[in-house]
């Protein structure tokens, strides 16, 4: 199971989630995660994990739900969603922070 607090991309990690799940289970989709989280478009995540669609706060919140995260973990997550939706002129700072927190 890939570990969060080893990921800079939120993006990075939902692509490993997702491949780790689908070996352990043949029927696992993207359609079958994006009911998991209540996603009614089945292809959501598959173009979020590509970079054509950002998640949002409350939706990452979701997500860490069905990734089974902890709480901290859970954090970590939802701040690197948080840190990729800021403007580029505050993504450097942003993630100095994160990486300083853990």
């Amino acid at each position: 199971l890939p570990q969060i607090l080893k990921y800079r991309s939120y993006r990075l990690y939902l692509q490993d989630f997702y491949f780790f799940k689908k070996s352990l289970r043949n029927g696992f989709s993207f359609r079958r995660f994006s009911q998991l989280a209540g996603i009614s478009s089945p292809n959501y995540l598959q173009l979020v994990m590509k970079g054509e669609r950002n998640l949002s706060n409350q939706l990452a919140a979701k997500i860490a739900k069905v990734l089974g995260l902890s709480v901290a973990e859970k954090e970590y997550f939802c701040a690197l969603v948080e840190m990729e939706n800021l403007p580029e002129t505050e993504k450097d700072k942003a993630q100095k922070s994160l990486l300083a927190s853990i």
